[in-house]
């Protein structure tokens, strides 16, 4: 799942969503799914990032992105062992450059913004200087 995430970051947990009723889709199934994800973006908060670069710059020598970075952030800080330590939803550049925002979930939120005060210091420790 993690992997998934990584290469399909936009998409979230589920990476096919019915539009079309099938023999593996009723429309019974396709209106749970629809459910599901209303309960999700309801609980989701906004954070707003200023002064950041595109997520999908380049931050290390392995070609992992800023994206990929932000997607590593838990809430106990240490690596992820399942999405449920994840700490952000999603994250997406805007139209405006240099604002990038993030989708929290509501149980996360605090624990988002205080690493988000923080991120200059973590961006500066975990980044080569090359990659600034």
């Amino acid at each position: 799942m993690l992997r998934a995430i990584g290469d399909y970051p936009y998409t979230g947990l589920y990476q096919f969503v019915p539009m079309v009723k099938s023999t593996d889709w009723p429309i019974s199934k396709i209106h749970q799914l629809a459910h599901l994800h209303s309960s999700i973006i309801d609980d989701l908060k906004v954070i707003y990032i200023h002064h950041i670069q595109d997520i999908h710059n380049v931050i290390d020598d392995a070609g992992h992105s800023l994206l990929q970075g932000f997607y590593g952030m838990t809430v106990t800080g240490q690596p992820p062992e399942d999405t449920q330590d994840r700490l952000i939803h999603s994250i997406h550049n805007t139209s405006r450059p240099g604002v990038t925002v993030a989708l929290v979930q509501s149980s996360k939120y605090e624990a988002a913004l205080g690493q988000f005060t923080n991120l200059q210091n973590i961006l500066s420790n975990s980044i080569a200087k090359h990659y600034h």
